[in-house]
């Protein structure tokens, strides 16, 4: 077991002991459980953070998912399309050059949830605060422990619950013509980040998509 795994296999148990916790108070908890990270970990690969790992028909019906994980699974999640948002990242990281094994996920929030709004109507007040910050630092320690080269922050929610700030921007288009902010571009503990609109949003054209996979190209470049 390399010094690496071992960190990684004392945050499962670290997140899971705290599930455990918080799921005798919250059958949303109990019933969908925490994801932390898509596949085995890869040292200084990209990583994709997204808000959270959704809870999608494809989710539950996939055979594989194991809601309540004491490690991470033997074969990488994203380049089998396993969910919707899996299937955006394997046009973008695919118009980038980037395999997506070499690809990390981490999560701004480790519960599994259909929904932000869901979360907040059916997890107590005080429970969320403190899951929220639980997995912020989760999401922390996995940036330190495998260092990737950069982070793409799937939506900009995402990256401003990372508490990333704005250094640059660029604009994508509308059918209108009109322009409207797709990517930002910041930090988070001393790696660069990319940010774009949630893939999987309405308003990603084709043409959105293939400049948000040339801006990751020029990630893996710089």
């Amino acid at each position: 077991m390399t010094p690496v795994e071992n960190r990684l296999l004392s945050l499962y148990r670290h997140i899971g002991s705290q599930a455990a916790e918080w799921a005798n108070r919250v059958p949303l908890i109990a019933d969908a459980g925490f994801h932390i990270l898509n596949g085995p970990p890869v040292v200084g690969g990209p990583m994709v953070v997204s808000l959270n790992p959704g809870l999608s028909k494809a989710v539950l019906d996939h055979p594989g998912v194991d809601f309540w994980p004491k490690r991470w699974p033997e074969c990488p999640w994203y380049p089998k399309g396993i969910s919707p948002f899996a299937k955006k990242l394997i046009q973008i990281f695919d118009g980038a050059g980037i395999d997506l094994e070499s690809v990390n996920a981490g999560f701004v929030l480790v519960c599994r949830s259909k929904s932000l709004k869901e979360w907040k109507t059916k997890v107590p007040l005080d429970v969320r605060k403190y899951a929220e910050q639980v997995s912020l630092e989760a999401l922390r320690t996995l940036v330190s422990t495998l260092e990737p080269t950069f982070i793409y922050a799937a939506g900009f929610s995402t990256f401003r619950r990372m508490g990333c700030s704005v250094e640059r921007e660029e604009h994508g288009r509308r059918k209108s013509g009109a322009k409207f902010p797709l990517l930002q571009y910041g930090c988070y503990s001393g790696v660069p980040v990319i940010a774009s609109h949630h893939p999987s949003g309405a308003r990603q054209s084709r043409e959105n998509l293939d400049q948000i996979a040339l801006g990751l190209s020029r990630m893996c470049k710089s």
